[in-house]
């Protein structure tokens, strides 16, 4: 739902990049009917107040390198995926669209814009689109959309320009509504969602193999009092997942889940609550590798303003049942994070933002060894339209061309490359391509 109108190769290299798309990140049976492809010509050129270190050194800043302008109809992008080895991502209309659409964009070599390979649409009535995950494996991905009872949505991917193909979709029960994260375990063959009920359930889904649609076995409730679930995330190597959960006394948790062998349902082991002024999370990231987790506050304490802070929390995840732990925050001038990703190689965080003005920033966040507290590296701000919004001007819909680009609701990132892709609540959406430091 739009908070602005408020609610204001090899195999296993392949899988190893699949499931870290997965965690990054942070929505009828039938064919569609019709599609379409192509897209406006891509716009970009840098923007000024590229973040970087001083020397000079191109690859070692944070910079705004192209954007494509999607074609009409498809905009309010709250979810995302993406297939590095093959060069595509994928991403998804939400709400205010009709019909959804299912959108196919091919990366771009080096600082080449993306472009719009096509899009298909998805059954009137059943749009509403705001979480995904991708196996490009086997060559699927799955959207989950905010509907009561919810759809999951299982597309083929297909090979190099063809468009995806929607293979189908399972419905859920009656209860389980409003998919606002999900996570994937390729290797054993399994997804999950968390609806935004509270407490939120945890639907876990066998993928199906080939175009077998996917198959509900379980689902979980989390425990009564910890909110409404934004995001949802997992580590199948360690067999865990996590849900960021906001509640509506503006206290937020970090909820751990033992994601369950086979079909068995997931279960909750822990959890850890946020002290007051962190709170309302939108935007989560996994650092597997090191063993921590950060969250970006959307509006803490449930302020809608351009004034108060947002905080980036680290989290350490501790192994087996062990309760994660809060390791403490830093506060920055910019919130309402919503979408980026996490380096492996680096170890640096990304996070972008909505409702920031004139533009949107993407922050760079050097996460800090151990149990080091992270600190704000670059803030890059992206490109302006012809019309300066302000917060308090801030309109309800928005073309690229007046508003430039801001309200970015999803995020997907391509470490080994090393470009970020954001999609934007804007109408037509905008994918805005960031490269990121090589070092």
């Amino acid at each position: 739902m739009n908070l602005k109108t408020k609610w204001t190769g090899s195999l296993s290299l392949l899988l190893g990049l699949a499931l870290f798309g997965a965690w990054s990140g942070g929505y009828g049976v039938g064919g569609a009917s019709s599609a379409h492809a192509g897209g406006f010509s891509p716009m970009g050129g840098p923007s000024e107040g590229d973040g970087g270190d001083g020397s000079g050194n191109e690859n070692a800043k944070l910079r705004r390198v192209a954007k494509l302008i999607l074609k009409p109809g498809e905009g309010s992008l709250y979810s995302g995926v993406i297939d590095p080895i093959h060069g595509y991502a994928y991403f998804a209309t939400s709400g205010s669209v009709h019909p959804g659409y299912i959108i196919k964009v091919a990366l771009g070599a080096g600082n080449a814009a993306p472009v719009e390979v096509g899009a298909i649409p998805l059954p009137a009535g059943q749009e509403g689109v705001a979480t995904s995950v991708i196996d490009p494996v086997h060559g699927y991905a799955y959207f989950g959309n905010l509907q009561q009872p919810a759809r999951i949505f299982k597309v083929a991917l297909e090979a190099g320009n063809a468009l995806p193909r929607l293979v189908g979709s399972t419905v859920l029960n009656a209860s389980e509504r409003a998919l606002f994260g999900s996570g994937i375990d390729i290797a054993r063959g399994y997804a999950y969602f968390v609806c935004a009920a509270n407490p939120g359930i945890v639907v876990k889904v066998a993928l199906g193999e080939g175009d077998a649609l996917p198959r509900r076995v379980s689902a979980a409730a989390l425990n009564p009092g910890t909110g409404f679930p934004r995001r949802l995330l997992v580590d199948p190597a360690s067999g865990y997942g996590y849900v960021v959960c906001n509640g509506a006394d503006a206290s937020s948790q970090w909820v751990k889940l033992s994601l369950g062998a086979g079909d068995a349902a997931p279960r909750q082991v822990s959890s850890v609550a946020f002290p007051a002024g962190e709170n309302n999370f939108h935007f989560a990231a996994l650092d597997t590798e090191a063993g921590y987790a950060y969250l970006g506050t959307y509006n803490p304490r449930g302020a809608f303003d351009d004034t108060t802070p947002g905080k980036i929390v680290k989290v350490r995840l501790n192994p087996g049942d062990a309760a994660p732990v809060r390791i403490g925050a830093i506060t920055v001038p910019q919130k309402y994070f919503t979408a980026g990703g996490l380096d492996p190689k680096t170890h640096s965080l990304y996070l972008a933002n909505d409702l920031t003005f004139p533009v949107s920033s993407v922050l760079q966040v050097a996460t800090g060894q151990g149990d080091q507290l992270p600190h704000l590296v670059n803030t890059l701000p992206l490109q302006q339209g012809t019309t300066p919004f302000t917060f308090a001007t801030r309109p309800k819909g928005v073309d690229p061309l007046s508003g430039g680009e801001i309200y970015i609701q999803s995020g997907v990132i391509d470490p080994a490359a090393g470009y970020l892709y954001f999609g934007t609540d804007t109408h037509p959406g905008q994918i805005i391509k960031v490269a990121i430091p090589a070092k």
